[in-house]
């Protein structure tokens, strides 16, 4: 599976930079490219188009902190809105289904499924920075993402951008509250980034001691525990990616 790098090619996320009304530049462009990536590398590979959610509250919990979500930021309707105009620039491009992620709140992870559905597409659902005790990452459990998304067609979810023992920790809860196909792709650092108003990020996270072969063994672990789906999010590299795919084969 390759991710078009279509993350925050949205109004939401563009705006601030003066860019708001280039995201279907931008969205194109990054669908165009993993579709031309994948028919010149691997015909057999699928394209998800990527959408992150707009975040326009984001911290984490572990800083004391507990934003708003970006429906009780934006409102319900906005945020369907924003998925189902970018989905529809992904799916025209050549995406095979459509991948909202980093989504935090349940009822984020609801109004995104409901707007990316409306591509015609399948929709997989990446929930982000879950937690070793098995909750997501606002304290809501997985349980109740499973009832909220019963009905809504979902063709399946996984854990990104958490640790690979917050991943770890959350995977059979998600597995027991999900009948659908699960997965994980993890990260295992942060590079050094430029957030809103161009000043460099100061306390990036390195990558430490996840090497390939260690991450590999993590998502041996996840596949035991169900997985159908694993791959590298933050700071991983083709390298990660090979070593985990040698499970496969």
């Amino acid at each position: 599976i390759i991710i078009s790098n279509s993350f925050w090619t949205n109004r939401h996320r563009l705006a601030p930079i003066g860019l708001g009304n280039n995201w279907e530049r931008y969205a194109r462009a990054a669908a165009r490219i993993a579709v031309e990536t994948r028919n010149d590398t691997n015909l057999e590979a699928f394209v998800a188009g990527g959408i992150a959610a707009p975040c326009v509250e984001v911290a984490l919990p572990r800083a004391g902190q507990n934003p708003s979500s970006d429906v009780e930021s934006l409102g319900a309707t906005s945020v369907r809105k924003m998925f189902s105009e970018v989905a529809s620039v992904l799916a025209d491009e050549g995406a095979d289904f459509i991948l909202p992620e980093y989504i935090g709140h349940i009822e984020d992870a609801v109004a995104a499924v409901e707007g990316a559905s409306e591509a015609g597409l399948p929709v997989l659902l990446g929930m982000r920075h879950v937690t070793t005790n098995g909750n997501l990452q606002y304290g809501e459990s997985f349980e109740e993402l499973g009832a909220a998304l019963s009905g809504l067609g979902v063709a399946g979810v996984m854990l990104m951008c958490s640790e690979p023992e917050e991943v770890s920790g959350s995977l059979p809860n998600l597995r027991n509250a999900f009948d659908g196909p699960i997965g994980a792709y993890s990260q295992i650092g942060y590079r050094p980034i430029a957030p809103l108003g161009g000043e460099e990020s100061k306390n990036p996270l390195p990558p430490g001691e996840n090497s390939p072969v260690r991450l590999a063994e993590f998502a041996s672990d996840w596949l035991a525990m169900g997985a159908q789906i694993v791959g590298g999010c933050c700071a991983t590299t083709p390298a990660h990616i090979k070593a985990m795919s040698k499970l496969l084969d």
